[in-house]
């Protein structure tokens, strides 16, 4: 396979990643909390490079809710039965989430307030 089919493929195989997340609730909402956010560093007039800082921190929780999508999904086919284990594996990854969450909120109060015009 040469390398523009490769990348074809793979940007096929990362289309369909983010059409599975879609499924996902706290998928969507990042998705509409990002456009909002497009929206509303036009509106604050901040430096360009603060804005896109704020709008990589929205990626961030996209990319850490795609990864913990992933995990769930795996554990859920390796088992749906209650396993203590699993479920320490399933609450690390909503942990990194949170994380990812907490940058988010930082970068946007930073943006919001700490940043001169």
């Amino acid at each position: 396979m040469g390398s523009v089919q490769k990348l074809a493929a793979n940007l096929r195989n990362s289309l369909n990643g983010l059409l599975a997340c879609w499924d996902e609730h706290s998928f969507r909402l990042e998705v509409y909390a990002l456009v909002l956010g497009v929206g509303a560093v036009v509106w604050l007039e901040r430096p360009l490079w603060a804005g896109g800082l704020a709008l990589c921190s929205i990626l961030l929780v996209m990319m850490a809710e795609a990864l913990n999508t992933a995990i769930e999904r795996l554990c859920d086919r390796i088992t749906l039965a209650q396993d203590p284990q699993i479920k320490v594996v399933k609450d690390v990854a909503s942990a990194g989430v949170f994380l990812s969450v907490l940058i988010a909120a930082l970068a946007w109060m930073w943006l919001l307030f700490g940043v001169p015009g």
